[in-house]
Order: structure tokens, then sequence, then C-alpha cells
């Protein structure tokens, strides 16, 4: 009896142990966090030869203007500058002096993720 008892408490102890480290790496790796600066795109609409992109900051954080980066992917507007985005608002980019009759496109990236504007000027 007292040999099964070790071998119990030996299979036991390395199965905490496994289990210890599988959380550890878990949270290491980011398993458990919550996002806190995730970009959102709400809407595209164009009013002219202005197209406008609302942009939510759907985290917990504030992101800043400089931790945002707009890309052409193809398009012919005027791009807009950044702003701090704070925690759960939404902002408006405008993008101006568009060509009319087609698709523009765009990549905004934020420390976390990217979102694609497009948006089609008549």
């Amino acid at each position: 009896m007292k040999g099964i008892s070790t071998i119990i408490a030996t299979l036991l102890m390395l199965v905490i142990t496994i289990g210890l480290a599988g959380m550890a790496y878990s949270y290491i790796s980011g398993v458990f966090t919550v996002k806190t600066r995730v970009i959102e795109l709400i809407d595209t609409f164009c009013v002219g030869t202005t197209g406008s992109a609302i942009i939510r900051n759907s985290g917990s954080d504030i992101i800043r203007s400089g931790e945002q980066t707009i890309e052409n992917v193809d398009a012919a507007c005027s791009k807009p500058d950044t702003r701090d985005l704070l925690p759960g608002k939404s902002e408006r980019y405008d993008f101006t002096n568009c060509g009319t009759g087609r698709y523009h496109s765009y990549r905004l990236i934020g420390p976390s993720n990217a979102v694609e504007i497009r948006f089609r000027c008549a």
C-alpha cells in the first residue's frame, strides 16, 4: 500500500506542475490579456468629393495619433491627419479632394490591429 501512495503522490505533483507551467505560458503569451487599444471602423460615406470614415477606439486605453498610420491602398484623395482616439469614443477622418466614380481604399494601422477604409464618391 505504501508503494502505491508514493506513485499516486508523484503523479499528482507532476500533473499540478504541468498545469501551473501551462497557465504561466498562457499568461505570458497573452492569451488572458484583453486588447486594450483596438481600432474599429464604424462607417464610411462620401459627400461630394470628401470621403469620411468613422473610427472608434473599442479598447480601454487611449490610442495616440502617433500610433496610427494611414496607408494608401488604391486611392487619390488627400489623407487626413490622425487624432488621439479616446477609449470608447469615435472620431471622423475626412479624405478630401477625392475623384468621383471610383472606389478609394486606405488602410488605417493602429497599435494592435488594422482596418480597411473603402468608400466611393459618386
